[in-house]
């Protein structure tokens, strides 16, 4: 399946990250997704940029909520903060 999160850059993520590595409230926000199951972390992601768009988040932001919907982009994501050195 191809979708709008499948699509979202690397670079895209790299930076979403180190925006998360420097505001400790997306931090742990970020570290909790790690615990929940994957099926409730694409619940929670999925639920949430329903509510970005309800409210008129950015695009960009939501595009990035969505990025993390993807098991691959999420564990990429992973990786990339853990190398930033923020968890």
């Amino acid at each position: 399946m191809n979708s709008r999160h499948d699509r979202f850059s690397f670079d895209e993520v790299v930076r979403l990250m180190e925006v998360f590595s420097d505001d400790t409230g997306l931090r742990n926000w970020f570290r909790s997704l790690q615990d929940m199951t994957e099926t409730n972390r694409m619940t929670h992601l999925q639920s949430m940029a329903a509510g970005m768009r309800t409210t008129r988040e950015r695009p960009e932001l939501i595009a990035a909520v969505e990025s993390l919907i993807s098991p691959d982009t999420f564990r990429d994501a992973i990786m990339t903060v853990k190398t930033i050195g923020t968890i």
